[in-house]
């Protein structure tokens, strides 16, 4: 990655491209699982030529998170996120996997490849489930914060931020 200059706006859509197609393909389309290698974890992992994309995570009720692309070897970026179910819904696990479902409903909903989106559109409604997310910045640097209601009751909340790697030499 390049730091400024139309390199750089080149590389970017490319990587919003790549990233949009691996979260598409992984948990938001329920495929990609892959052995573990961190114990405890669950995780994902899809490729495309020169680029590589890992989701790792662990919990249930509660989960931490770490998606990341590497481009021929070499983490370029990275989102970190985390949260979960309200705390009148731990211990309900039916209620919690439907609402997974519904979260990986509105993560395939929007225009991934197209513009940066990092999790879901800004606003998706479906029956009785609403799904609303506020993020700032782009995906050089970003952070946001998800919600999911079912009726007008708030049951589940992520924050999410990430952004671009720059190593040394870069």
């Amino acid at each position: 990655m390049h730091p400024e200059g139309d390199v750089m706006q080149v590389e970017l859509q490319q990587l919003n491209g790549f990233f949009g197609a691996a979260a598409l393909a992984t948990y938001a389309g329920g495929s990609g699982y892959v052995q573990p290698l961190n114990k405890g974890f669950n995780e994902m992992e899809y490729r495309q030529n020169d680029w590589y994309y890992r989701d790792s995570f662990c919990g249930f009720f509660k989960s931490w998170g770490k998606e990341t692309v590497w481009y021929k070897d070499r983490p370029v970026w990275v989102q970190n996120y985390g949260g979960g179910m309200e705390a009148a819904y731990q211990g309900d696990e039916q209620f919690a996997q439907k609402t997974f479902n519904f979260l990986k409903l509105a993560l395939a909903k929007g225009k991934k490849q197209e513009a940066f989106q990092p999790r879901g559109p800004e606003r998706f409604k479906e029956g009785k489930w609403t799904y609303l997310t506020t993020l700032t910045g782009g995906i050089q640097k970003f952070s946001g914060i998800e919600h999911i209601f079912y009726g007008t009751k708030l049951v589940f909340t992520h924050r999410y931020f990430g952004g671009v790697v720059l190593d040394k030499g870069e």
